[in-house]
């Protein structure tokens, strides 16, 4: 609590401080004065360097979504690949008795 009091106090002192009148201006805008054209150089020459990164950024991962995609259909034409592409019947026949049982079975439950 002592430490949450003693920041208040610095504070409001330094306010204070910053809002003594010298020469119809206050500190601060002295103060202001002195050092406005290196903040302001400071700002735009970070704004410069944030704009690039984003442009950098931006075609970077574009270049990355459009490799993610392949350009060519990936297909297997070996004969010893693990899966066939002709789609056999079944080697047995179903009679329709046994589909209407089958058929039952699957109602029942």
């Amino acid at each position: 609590m002592t430490t949450v009091l003693k920041i208040c106090g610095v504070l409001f002192s330094f306010l204070f401080f910053l809002s003594i009148t010298l020469n119809d201006q206050t500190i601060f805008e002295h103060i202001y004065g002195v050092i406005s054209p290196a903040t302001t150089y400071v700002q735009n020459t970070a704004e410069k360097f944030f704009n690039s990164s984003v442009a950098g950024t931006k075609t970077y991962s574009k270049k990355i979504f459009d490799n993610s995609v392949p350009k060519l259909k990936d297909s297997v034409d070996s004969k010893l690949s693990g899966r066939s592409k002709k789609v056999n019947a079944p080697a047995e026949r179903i009679t329709e008795e046994e589909k209407a049982e089958l058929n039952q079975l699957i109602k029942n439950h």
